[in-house]
């Protein structure tokens, strides 16, 4: 028996006779009394756990080791974690970001896709949109997520939507909002429906003037409660906006999500927010997974190129197009996945220690590529926020958990 050496230790969780332990690798959670962890850390280096079934009763070593506090089978923790470090790719299809067109109506300074919204954008035909689907849906599609540009400007948008459901396929539409009560029947229609909206200001989303996106969300709200919510992405000289918007939805019992801005651009970083000002680490953890880019999740342009991903839809990324007699191949053997496979943030001196680098495994590989040109690189920008926000998120858990019988 071995002390796992994936442990990351909080000794503030705020209980004076406790502390917690996460095992970075396998996400889990344990408090255990400072003794008992004392004597775990003695037993390590000096007895090799020879009287641990004298010392502890057999339900706290249990506990122990289905948290991956001890190793029982060293020889299967190694494996697990080989398996989960190698990046197991499954490359079966499940869901799509379908960009119906790269043409929108409004102008925001921070959009992730600026450079390559267009006036006039070419697009598939309705037809040709079906014949993707079919093509999509034969090799396991469950999901498709319908965004742009502003995807309900595509004419004929409610076709589209109409025709995946008859195939049995759960339906997204991430929209700004905008045009949502022009085109109320298609709410009748989709699964969910992700609004965008961080400000109804026009300094940084210009055009917005022209729309009351609020009373669109709340017209909506009311025929179809449970279909939309509210995405906000928190940009510096938003955070009070977004804050403000918060208390507004809550009143109309419409959920609201918050991300933080994502630069696209070394010059992006001044609009990166003041997350220690705002306090911006509300979000749980959820499990440790990989990112399905390229391998469970593909992005369709508006004339069916596929990339990885809906932040990756660049030249040197397509992996040709859904009309192609090989585009299934292609998929399969994109040479995006090898590099997602491999990818190992841990294998950088920079997240050594980490309590985030199992979770973040070193960001986002779009937005590294964006930023410095790198698919391999590590989100630098983003180290602070990610230690933080692990540390403050893991402390919650603990404490939500303290009350409860500990080991």
């Amino acid at each position: 028996m071995h002390l796992s050496n994936d442990l990351i230790i909080f000794d503030d969780i705020g209980s004076a006779d406790c502390i917690g332990i996460y095992n970075a690798f396998a996400h889990t959670f344990s408090i255990a009394h400072r003794e008992i962890y004392k004597y775990l850390l003695k037993s390590s280096k000096e007895e090799g756990f020879t009287n641990i079934y004298d010392d502890l009763s057999e339900e706290q070593i249990d506990i122990f080791i289905s948290n991956g506090v001890l190793v029982n089978n060293v020889e299967q923790y190694s494996l697990l974690k080989r398996h989960f470090d190698a990046g197991s790719r499954q490359r079966q299809i499940k869901a799509v970001y379908l960009h119906t067109t790269l043409e929108c109506n409004l102008a925001c300074e921070y959009c992730y896709n600026a450079d390559s919204l267009v006036a006039k954008c070419p697009s598939l035909t309705l037809e040709q949109w079906t014949q993707a689907l079919d093509r999509l849906h034969s090799v396991g599609l469950q999901n498709i997520n319908l965004t742009g540009g502003e995807p309900l400007l595509y004419p004929e948008i409610l076709g589209i939507v109409t025709y995946a459901k008859s195939l049995g396929i759960h339906v997204t539409l991430l929209t700004n909002g905008t045009l949502a009560k022009t085109n109320i029947e298609i709410f009748d229609l989709i699964d969910n429906c992700i609004v965008s909206l961080d400000t109804v200001s026009s300094s940084k989303r210009k055009g917005i003037e022209d729309y009351d996106v609020l009373q669109n969300i709340f017209d909506v709200a009311s025929r179809h409660p449970s279909k939309i919510k509210v995405r906000s992405v928190i940009v510096r000289g938003l955070e009070k906006e977004v804050e403000d918007l918060t208390n507004v939805l809550k009143t109309h019992n419409i959920e609201h999500d918050k991300v933080l801005f994502m630069p696209c651009h070394e010059n992006d970083f001044e609009l990166i927010p003041d997350y220690d000002e705002y306090n911006l680490y509300d979000y749980e953890l959820g499990a440790v997974t990989r990112c399905g880019a390229g391998d469970t999740i593909l992005a369709l342009d508006p004339m069916g190129n596929i990339f990885p991903c809906q932040l990756m839809m660049k030249p040197e990324f397509c992996m040709g197009n859904i009309f192609d007699s090989d585009w299934i191949d292609r998929y399969k053997n994109n040479a995006i996945n090898d590099v997602m496979a491999s990818y190992n943030a841990k294998a950088h001196k920079l997240c050594d220690g980490c309590n985030a680098r199992q979770l973040c495994n070193g960001g986002c590989r779009a937005a590294a590529y964006r930023v410095y040109g790198d698919l391999e690189y590590i989100n630098e920008f983003f180290c602070d926020f990610q230690k933080k926000s692990a540390s403050e998120t893991i402390k919650r858990i603990f404490n939500r958990e303290i009350e409860r019988e500990v080991v």
